[in-house]
């Protein structure tokens, strides 16, 4: 069966990292990563500016509210899969940010409302990140944030 090819979607991501070192993952309740553990983020809207989005995104998944996240870096991840009968390949395209400093507490406790891409939120080591089933381009932003 060949995949039926969707636009690139471009994505703005955060590594958010706490005080004590640890960082926040999101594990994913949507496809193509069902399951997966990923950075806090999500799609990028019509006209919309990266910083904002990345700001916006880390509001809506985790309650964080920041201030001035620093570009990390661009990476990009082709995955195919199957949904509704149909196989697809996406090929996706994450502009990465670094926010740190945050204190656990300026996080939500739970998941908001409403809240359909996230199925948990995970406070981790990065040891313990790359021990876990990450996406892509979590897996890449990760492995440079942690060489930087």
């Amino acid at each position: 069966m060949t995949p039926v090819l969707t636009p690139i979607r471009p994505g703005a991501y955060a590594v958010v990292e706490l005080l004590d070192g640890r960082i926040v993952l999101t594990k994913k309740s949507r496809w193509p990563y069902v399951g997966k553990f990923d950075l806090p983020g999500g799609g990028i809207d019509h006209g919309e500016d990266h910083r904002h989005a990345v700001i916006r995104e880390l509001s809506e998944e985790i309650g964080l509210v920041a201030k001035s996240p620093k570009l990390l870096d661009v990476f990009h991840s082709v995955v195919e899969f199957d949904r509704d009968g149909e196989r697809y390949r996406n090929h996706l395209l994450g502009i990465v940010f670094m926010v740190d400093g945050i204190h656990e507490e300026d996080l939500v406790e739970d998941l908001r409302d409403g809240e359909d891409d996230v199925a948990e939120i995970l406070i981790v080591s990065l040891r313990e990140a790359f021990e876990l089933d990450l996406t892509p381009i979590a897996k890449q932003a990760l492995l440079k944030y942690s060489l930087s």
